[in-house]
């Protein structure tokens, strides 16, 4: 259910019949989950929604959230408010306890688990 909902089910029947064990293991190596990115000899390198285009064919799908140039405190929790679901409270004491306007990832992590259980 949760995968046709998220539009993901085209991937269920991928083209990629051989999977190159080596090749997976390496990337599981590089990957650095704090940062998501894949770190490697020449640099660190992340996936972007081109390579998910090209490389899965599926196109992104919907509008871009394009933060305004006055990225304050009020501005992030009313963006956490608004297009995640987070409540006043709990967006300002987020920014409170990273002393800055942001989020954790592990923040968003949790409150999007917590969006789905309750949906």
């Amino acid at each position: 259910h949760w995968i046709r909902e998220s539009r993901l089910l085209p991937l269920s029947s991928g083209y990629l019949t051989v999977v190159d064990a080596g090749l997976v293991s390496t990337f599981v190596e590089r990957w650095h989950r704090e940062t998501n990115s894949f770190h490697f000899p020449f640099g660190e390198m992340t996936v972007t929604l081109d390579d998910v285009t090209t490389l899965l064919h599926i196109s992104p799908n919907g509008n871009f959230f394009d933060a305004p140039v006055n990225m304050n405190t009020n501005n992030v929790a009313r963006a956490a408010h608004e297009y995640l679901g987070a409540t006043w409270e709990e967006s300002l004491a987020e920014i409170n306890f990273n002393k800055c306007a942001q989020y954790r990832l592990q923040w968003l992590r949790d409150l999007y688990s917590r969006l789905i259980q309750t949906n």
